[in-house]
């Protein structure tokens, strides 16, 4: 799967906005022979997506590409703080061009765009859905997840240096990020507090994914646990999943790494390392034979034939 950590509010369009968003198909238009448009695919609180495929029947393109055009909401009258976060997104996705995890900018030639007067970005069409509508449908089907594919995505989420194809990876589909509007360079970029908050982040993403359960922010509460033969008492937002013997189908040391990435004190929170060093053990180390023998009560889900199963439902085929 290629999906994406972004969720945004819907805006509904009114009569005007779609005119003009069905306008921007007569660019693409003028080239019948190297794009076909497909009409509007997503809207935000600040901008709105529109799909294009390069036509198969050309025969200078070798391999057909799809993908989404980016504009933000303003209008004649409307401030300019749309345009400077979508600027602000321009430079961050060229900056991180040829990144595995990241949706990939897109150059035309012809370009049909190339006349307009405000900013815009293409990249490529992240197929399969988002991240958020993936945890929806998990939630809806009440489908607990193997540990084995929690595994693959939390190594996703944090956007490593490792093979896609490697371990674990092989079972889930990789995660692509979009939508950096909102992302901004570190006054001190010797100090953490990004990194920090981003395994927060994703130790919230996990938790919904684990629990089953979308409440964004719960209050956090004490825990005590075992981190390295000691005990350590800290404040999560994470102690729905304590403790873990409430939750037979989930790995105890899975959750214990939850638990610390959602820490409230950054300190109690792994460093990146840290993470990816627990994270290596959980995936070289515990296959569904592991699980068998753990006497798991769902260890035939990890099994990765029937793991690929429930890929298939729940992204490839929903």
């Amino acid at each position: 799967m290629n999906a994406t950590v972004s969720v945004s509010k819907s805006r509904s369009p009114n009569s005007s906005s779609q005119i003009r968003w069905r306008g921007y198909g007569e660019y693409f238009n003028v080239f019948p022979r190297d794009f076909y448009y497909l009409g509007r695919v997503a809207e935000g609180e600040t901008s709105a997506l529109f799909s294009i495929l390069e036509r198969s029947d050309n025969p200078n393109i070798r391999k057909p590409r799809h993908f989404v055009v980016k504009r933000s909401w303003r209008g004649e009258v409307s401030n300019l703080e749309d345009d400077i976060k979508l600027d602000k997104e321009i430079d961050v996705v060229h900056r991180l061009r040829g990144a595995p995890r990241i949706a990939q900018p897109v150059y035309l030639n012809p370009n049909p765009l190339r006349k307009l007067s405000r900013s815009y970005l293409i990249v490529e069409f992240v197929e399969n859905g988002t991240l958020k509508e993936f945890y929806d449908r998990v939630i809806d089907e009440e489908m607990p997840l193997p540990n084995r594919v929690l595994c693959g995505f939390f190594f996703c989420l944090l956007i490593g240096d490792h093979n896609p194809l490697d371990g674990e990876h092989i079972l889930t589909p990789t995660l692509k990020l979009i939508d950096f509007g909102a992302v901004y360079d570190a006054e001190d970029p010797g100090k953490d507090i990004g990194i920090k908050t981003n395994i927060y982040d994703i130790g919230r993403i996990m938790r919904i994914l684990m629990t089953l359960d979308d409440e964004w922010d719960p209050a956090p509460e004490d825990v005590t646990v075992e981190i390295g033969g000691m005990q350590r008492t800290f404040a999560t937002a994470v102690a729905s999943l304590h403790p873990a013997s409430e939750w037979p189908n989930l790995d105890p040391d899975l959750i214990t790494i939850v638990l610390c990435c959602q820490a409230v004190d950054v300190d109690n929170r792994p460093s990146l390392e840290q993470l990816m060093h627990a994270l290596d053990h959980q995936a070289t180390t515990k296959n569904h034979t592991w699980y068998r023998r753990q006497m798991f009560p769902t260890w035939r889900t990890e099994r990765t034939k029937d793991i690929n199963l429930m890929i298939n439902e729940l992204i490839y085929y929903p």
